[in-house]
């Protein structure tokens, strides 16, 4: 059996300057967070460095993405809610005064 089918294939970042880039305004919470999984020492990378907000960023993004495809594969509809209900409550709480 193949296993480069399972390796995901490498797509070359953009640059900052196309329209594939936005910024992404952290509340605290989540940037102690990302902090915490940029310092872990999982995730140095080859040369010892650690690895950037955005590429901790992007990769949390396909894990989600991913988590998501097989929670619709398995018809995992209470935990597709769930994420629903709290995308919804992040909305709100991004809402300006």
């Amino acid at each position: 059996m193949n296993n480069l089918s399972n390796t995901p294939k490498l797509i070359k970042a953009p640059s900052a300057t196309t329209a594939q880039s936005f910024s992404l305004y952290l509340d605290r919470w989540t940037l102690g967070r990302l902090k915490e999984l940029q310092e872990s020492p999982e995730f140095l990378l080859g040369d010892n460095r650690l690895p950037s907000r955005t590429l901790i960023t992007r990769q949390a993004i396909r894990f989600y993405a991913e988590v998501i495809a097989q929670c619709k594969t398995a018809k995992k509809f209470d935990f597709l809610e769930g994420q629903k209900q709290k995308i919804e409550l992040l909305a709100k709480q991004g809402k300006k005064s």
